[in-house]
């Protein structure tokens, strides 16, 4: 009677294990992997938000890459609390083409960031998208150097 129970209990748990097949390992290799735009080292196997930022992740983000910037300043020479305009023109580092597509980050397309050299001025803003190149009105404080940065991320192809 024991070596019955004992039978029947191990029937049991065949029954059970056979209707509650053991769940499958995700392969990383074969699953698309979700990236933030801003924090590239945070990834996920599932949609989601970036624990870090909030941003919503994304499987578009492109490898990084340096582009090449092209900056005209009209006019060429500008003076003080005078109007000027910046033209950031960007273009890919393979072959050289303009670049026209562009992801969103931080809502925005493009961020620029100047600063007087002695750092009393500081400016992150926007620049506007016109005529297949981004756009910035200022007027310098005073005359100096005003190093730049800035940063946009290219659209991805189309992947089928």
């Amino acid at each position: 009677m024991r070596r019955l129970g004992l039978l029947g209990i191990v029937l049991l748990s065949a029954v059970f294990v056979a209707q509650n097949p053991t769940p499958t390992v995700p392969d990383p290799s074969t699953q698309l992997v979700w990236i933030c735009p801003m924090d590239k080292d945070i990834r996920s196997l599932i949609a989601g938000n970036c624990p870090r930022c909030g941003m919503k992740l994304t499987t578009d983000v492109p490898e990084p890459a340096e582009y090449h910037l092209n900056l005209s300043v009209i006019p060429r020479a500008p003076e003080p609390q005078k109007p000027a305009r910046l033209i950031f023109d960007i273009h890919d580092p393979w072959k050289d083409n303009r670049v026209t597509k562009f992801t969103v980050v931080h809502e925005k397309l493009f961020h620029a960031f100047i600063v007087s050299e002695d750092l009393q001025f500081f400016v992150h803003d926007h620049p506007v998208w016109k005529d297949n190149t981004f756009q910035y009105d200022l007027k310098f404080p005073k005359p100096g150097l005003y190093p730049f940065s800035v940063t946009s991320t290219q659209k991805p192809p189309h992947r089928s």
